[in-house]
């Protein structure tokens, strides 16, 4: 009698089950982690421009319109309607901001800046514009994860944890 060695058709599907369901949880675990990633990256880049703004303000940095008579510093501004997926960097001379920069968001992370619209950083570390410190809170609804930024009256820039919202 002649005993044949292999896998039955059963044994085949279970072993494939088995890998498919292993693979759907590990990509779903790996979407969660980069959306994660990419919220951490809009929060550091974020807080990387807010505190460009503050040294360029506080170094009184002309680059942009080296023939201002009336340097006021640097603006972050957000637009009006909230949530948004931009921001930009001005600089402020004789009261009108000037673009230095543009910044836009990846998708599915947006920002919450309802209590402030702009941030001036005034020169020689006089502060900011603002009448209190300034909250600013970046959302991906994806993972239902938020950052608050926070903006303090002086100038100086903070960057809190992530927590479910």
């Amino acid at each position: 009698m002649k005993i044949e060695k292999g896998y039955t058709l059963i044994e085949l599907l279970i072993v494939i089950a088995i890998i498919a369901l292993f693979s759907g949880l590990s990509l779903a675990y790996y979407n969660n982690y980069t959306d994660d990633r990419k919220l951490a990256g809009e929060a550091k880049q974020l807080v990387d421009v807010l505190n460009l703004a503050y040294k360029k303000a506080t170094a009184v940095d002309l680059t942009p319109n080296s023939s201002c008579s009336d340097f006021r510093g640097y603006v972050v501004t957000f637009p009006p309607l909230t949530p948004s997926t931009t921001y930009s960097l001005n600089f402020n001379c004789d009261g009108s901001n000037q673009l230095v920069s543009q910044y836009s968001i990846n998708i599915g992370v947006v920002i919450n800046s309802a209590s402030v619209n702009s941030i001036l950083f005034k020169p020689l570390s006089a502060g900011t514009n603002l009448a209190g410190d300034a909250t600013i809170t970046l959302k991906n609804s994806n993972i239902s994860k938020c950052i608050d930024i926070w903006v303090h009256i002086v100038g100086t820039v903070e960057e809190g944890t992530k927590y479910s919202c």
